[in-house]
């Protein structure tokens, strides 16, 4: 939860610069045909969906070739659950850091959706995992902040 506080906080502090910059930049004609609020809007909405869509992107071009080494690592991570589903956030050709969403059946019969930070590693023979960090779990009491939330 507050992650996404967070991650809301800054998209609309980067909204702002961005309306900022764009009616320090835009001629009084242009500025008249949008109004402020209008452009904060776009702005807030461009910022919260660029993470997202850059992770997405990097996932599809890189995800199909470490899926077996993020699979394999999940398994050595102290979750009892499935992985749901696994995001790359950064990629630079010889490493890239995926972050692993996963299911658990809690005690008292809910979910939870536990979140480890895995990085990987481009070896000659495929991609290993380096290692992992547990960032959300409800189970082993972990709480980090986790930018572009992901659950």
């Amino acid at each position: 939860m507050l992650s996404i506080i967070v991650y809301t906080g800054a998209c609309v502090v980067a909204a702002l610069l961005l309306s900022a910059c764009w009616m320090l930049l835009s001629s009084m004609r242009s500025r008249h045909e949008m109004s402020s609020g209008r452009v904060i809007l776009v702005a807030f909405i461009l910022s919260a969906a660029a993470p997202y869509i850059y992770a997405e992107v990097l996932t599809r071009r890189v995800g199909p070739d470490i899926k077996d080494a993020v699979e394999s690592c999940y398994g050595e991570i102290p979750l009892t659950g499935s992985i749901q589903y696994f995001r790359v956030v950064a990629y630079d050709g010889k490493h890239a850091r995926a972050l692993v969403v996963g299911s658990e059946q809690e005690d008292w019969g809910g979910t939870d959706r536990p979140v480890a930070s895995v990085r990987l590693e481009k070896r000659p023979d495929g991609w290993h995992a380096i290692d992992y960090t547990v960032l959300h779990s409800e189970r082993l009491l972990k709480d980090a902040i986790i930018l572009p939330p992901y659950q």
